[in-house]
């Protein structure tokens, strides 16, 4: 079994903070890493012929292996980022559609009710109707005639209405998948932090 590794508190911060650029330690400039000294803990450390390490000294084979967590920390990091920028562009379609359908559904609601209105209007003429006179049963037929013109086209805005609510809760449900998938990806994320 592998010792675990840890890296300094130092390093995870930067982790967390930026994302890295190429690493020189503190003292020691990229292009030549032996040449000069490192602080490590407030403490300056020259090199040595030989190395020894310490139990305040990370050693060359665990700063690797942190700084390759720390890229791929990064790295989950910045596409959770693009993946948090499109959920919130899908859940913002989500609402102004939801919205739409909202303000459709109050207009049908009224079209409803003026169209139940109508019809009952028209039922009451019907006694009143003069069915010896043509004029009469003519323009009693043109009032039914467009209340039922009116009653199709009606419907046909709610079969509209009622595809576009189950589109809209497809895409809601998807939307809801992905918010959880991506809730997942931050947790295993926070872990790997937390265990760094």
């Amino acid at each position: 079994m592998q010792a675990m590794r840890l890296c300094p508190s130092i390093l995870l911060g930067l982790a967390l903070a930026l994302p890295l650029p190429p690493v020189a330690m503190a003292g020691v400039p990229a292009e030549n890493p032996d040449a000069a000294a490192a602080v490590i803990n407030g403490h300056p450390v020259q090199p040595a012929g030989s190395k020894t390490y310490g139990p305040e000294i990370i050693k060359p084979d665990d700063l690797k292996w942190c700084l390759a967590n720390i890229d791929r920390i990064n790295a989950a990091g910045r596409s959770l980022r693009a993946d948090k920028a499109r959920l919130q562009a899908e859940a913002d379609a989500i609402k102004a559609e939801n919205a739409e359908l909202t303000r459709i559904g109050n207009t049908l609601k009224t079209e409803g009710k003026a169209l139940t209105e109508k019809s009952q209007e028209i039922s009451r003429q019907r006694a009143k109707v003069d069915k010896s006179s043509k004029t009469s049963v003519d323009a009693y037929n043109a009032s039914l005639k467009a209340l039922r013109g009116q009653n199709a086209a009606y419907q046909a805005q709610v079969q509209q209405y009622s595809s576009r609510g189950a589109q809209l809760k497809a895409r809601s449900d998807t939307y809801k998948q992905h918010q959880s998938a991506y809730n997942s990806q931050i947790d295993v994320l926070n872990k790997s932090v937390t265990a760094f």
